[in-house]
C-alpha cells in the first residue's frame, strides 16, 4: 500500500511540472508577439484610399506610388498662350473660364482626354499640328479652325476661319482617325495666314458621321492667339 501511495505522489509531481512548463512557454510566446501593428492603426494603403483631395497626405501617397483618390489637374483659370516653341496643351472637360480644352460631347471626347497642338506661320502659310490622346478608339474626327475662342457651346467659336483673300477656298481641315488606344497625330497646312486681328482663336473638333459627314462639335481647343 505504501509503495502504491509513493507511485501516485511521484506521478502527480511530474504532472504538475509539465503544466508549469506549458504555462511558462505560453507566456514567452505571448511576450514575443509585440511588434505587429496595433489593430486600430490603418495601413498606408488603406489611408490613401480615403485621403482628402489636395491635402499633403494625398501628395505623400502619390509620391509613394500608392493607389488612392487623385484629383485632375486644375483646368480652370489657365492660360492658352503658346509656349516659346508654339506648344499648346489642354485637358478636356466641361467648359470653364480659362480652360484650354472643352468637351461638348463626352461620348466622343471623354473628360481627361488630351490635346497637344502647335501652330506655326510663315509669311505665306499656316500649319497646325494636333496630337490627340485618350479619344474614342478607332473613331473618325475632323478639326476646323474657327474665328473666336471656345465657349460654353460650340457656337461661341464663331465662323470657320477661311482664306481672307478667297473665302470660297475653304478653311484649315484636320481629318484623322484614332488608333485602338484613342490616339492620333495629324497636321495640315494652308497657303494663307490668319489676319492679326484676334481671329483664328480656336480649333473645333467634330465627330465624323457616315463616310464623309461632319457631325456635331465634340470639343474645342483655345489657341491663345
Amino acid at each position: 500500500m505504501a509503495r502504491k501511495a509513493s507511485l501516485w505522489a511521484t506521478g502527480w509531481a511530474v504532472l504538475a511540472l509539465g503544466v508549469a512548463g506549458c504555462a511558462g512557454g505560453s507566456g514567452d510566446s505571448s511576450g514575443e508577439n509585440t511588434t505587429g501593428p496595433a489593430s486600430g492603426t490603418p495601413s498606408a494603403a488603406s489611408s490613401c484610399d480615403t485621403v482628402s483631395p489636395n491635402s499633403p497626405g494625398e501628395q505623400d501617397c502619390q509620391a509613394a506610388g500608392i493607389p488612392g483618390e487623385t484629383v485632375s489637374p486644375d483646368r480652370c483659370g489657365g492660360d492658352a498662350t503658346p509656349g516659346p516653341d508654339g506648344l499648346i496643351e489642354g485637358t478636356f472637360g466641361s467648359y470653364c473660364d480659362g480652360a484650354v480644352a472643352s468637351t461638348y460631347n463626352t461620348a466622343q471626347i471623354p473628360d481627361d482626354a488630351e490635346a497637344i497642338l502647335t501652330v506655326s506661320e510663315t509669311e505665306a502659310d499656316t500649319t497646325v499640328k494636333l496630337q490627340a490622346q485618350g479619344f474614342q478608339p478607332d473613331t473618325g474626327y475632323t478639326g476646323r479652325l474657327h474665328q473666336k475662342a471656345c465657349g460654353a457651346s460650340a457656337s461661341d467659336a464663331g465662323e470657320e476661319e477661311v482664306d481672307p483673300q478667297d473665302a470660297g477656298s475653304g478653311g484649315l481641315v484636320l481629318d484623322f482617325t484614332t488608333d485602338p488606344s484613342g490616339n492620333a497625330t495629324v497636321s495640315s497646312t494652308v497657303p494663307w495666314t490668319v489676319p492679326d486681328n484676334g481671329d483664328g482663336e480656336s480649333l473645333l473638333i467634330y465627330e465624323v458621321t457616315g463616310s464623309n459627314g461632319m457631325g456635331e462639335a465634340a470639343g474645342c481647343v483655345n489657341l491663345g492667339r
